[in-house]
């Protein structure tokens, strides 16, 4: 999926010193990418570090509409989502 944003002038300066240092990748949007990356891995796997962040921007409301990975037990998907479609 594509998905296309916009960002301002300030938001851009502070993405641009998180690439600076080693956040993410050489361009914004590996900057971006990481940040999604780290999301989806806080919510799909319960004892991450990233999950303690993703509470913390969101609530913890979104965890009971997961259930467990029949195949890997330390991971989680959204209900009804096959994760091998992803694989």
């Amino acid at each position: 999926m594509k998905l296309s944003i916009e960002i301002s002038d300030q938001e851009r300066a502070f993405l641009e010193l998180l690439r600076n240092h080693g956040g993410g990748g050489p361009t914004l949007e590996s900057v971006l990418l990481y940040v999604v990356s780290s999301v989806v891995d806080g919510m799909r796997r319960p004892g991450s570090w990233e999950r303690p962040m993703v509470a913390s921007m969101f609530g913890e409301d979104w965890a009971e509409e997961l259930e467990a990975d029949p195949e890997v037990p330390y991971r989680v998907y959204p209900r009804g989502f096959d994760p091998k479609r992803d694989r």
